[in-house]
């Protein structure tokens, strides 16, 4: 569990990781977020939908992350492959839930940003296609959500707005960072 304090919010918001369904994407997270490259760091929101998390810090030097989706019902993740829905595979990290927390990426899909990530406020009446899912569903790495207590505090984010602090509250003992010998 994560919990982020947001200027000029009365709560902070809570995101549960899960590290099973996205083991790497998960990791990197949450070592991002044990250095601190996400103090300080401003928010930036797309309409009703998206909260975007840039870094304060330069992580242009860091490598890309693989596409990284689990698929239902299957053991482990798929890489670097986007997830056609239409096929009747669905990701068991969906995009498509108020509050889901995915990695962005730019403009080849194959990869996930590092550091960026975005809060998605997907709302089905509104936003939903392909019965109800989203359009983008099984195109990020989708890697945790927002808790139903935090709702408020993420309605509440404002563009502009600036991460004062970011930490792990539970679970941190499970991350394994590999060393350098490993890697």
């Amino acid at each position: 569990v994560i919990s982020v304090n947001l200027q000029g919010a009365t709560s902070p918001v809570e995101i549960i990781i899960d590290g099973y369904s996205a083991p790497l994407t998960a990791g990197n997270f949450l070592r991002n977020v044990n250095e601190g490259l996400y103090r300080g760091s401003s928010i930036a929101v797309e309409g009703k939908s998206t909260v975007f998390v840039r870094p304060s810090g330069d992580p242009a030097s860091e490598k890309p992350l693989p596409l990284e989706v689990r698929i239902k019902d299957e053991f482990l993740p798929e890489y670097r492959q986007a997830l056609d829905v239409t096929t009747g595979d669905y990701p068991a990290l969906p995009l498509s839930i108020y509050g889901a927390v995915a990695m962005a990426h730019g403009p080849d899909d194959t990869l996930s940003s590092p550091s960026e990530f975005f809060i998605y406020k997907f709302d089905r009446a509104s936003m939903g296609g392909l019965g109800g899912m989203s359009f983008e569903e099984g195109q990020f790495s989708v890697f945790g959500y927002v808790t139903e207590e935090s709702r408020d505090a993420l309605e509440a984010v404002r563009d502009g707005s600036r991460i004062e602090t970011i930490q792990v509250l539970k679970g941190g003992d499970r991350l394994v960072v590999p060393s350098a010998e490993a890697a």
